[in-house]
């Protein structure tokens, strides 16, 4: 089928360790936090766009299905107890939903920190 794109379901063709291994190592490229995450001041958590979650964290996987592992290992920041993608204004008055991911369960803590003391 031309323009089929095939997932693969968490828990029968793939395991949630390999689900979080990509989660993890998508997040950074060479050392760097890849384009479309994003640091706030005060929280250490990256805010990452909905086409980057999609396309490079979820890449071959469903992508609810990989936001529902993320939020029951505590990964994904909830809105209001449901759903994943946070409404937030921009500095420049705009708005963006993004997903917010919580560093310390997957083991990638100290980025955001770093980048607001300025020592990334």
């Amino acid at each position: 089928m031309i323009g089929h794109r095939r997932t693969r379901r968490i828990g029968v063709e793939v395991s949630e360790d390999e689900v979080l291994a990509q989660v993890r190592a998508g997040l950074f490229r060479h050392g760097a936090p890849i384009a479309g995450t994003y640091c706030c001041p005060g929280d250490s958590a990256y805010y990452v766009v909905p086409q980057v979650f999609r396309n490079v964290l979820c890449k071959g996987f469903d992508a609810d299905g990989v936001a529902r592992l993320l939020g029951r290992r505590c990964v994904l920041r909830l809105v209001n107890g449901y759903g994943f993608q946070h409404r937030m204004t921009l500095p420049s008055g705009g708005v963006r939903y993004m997903y917010i991911i919580e560093p310390e369960p997957l083991g990638v803590a100290g980025w955001c920190i770093a980048e607001q003391s300025g020592a990334a």
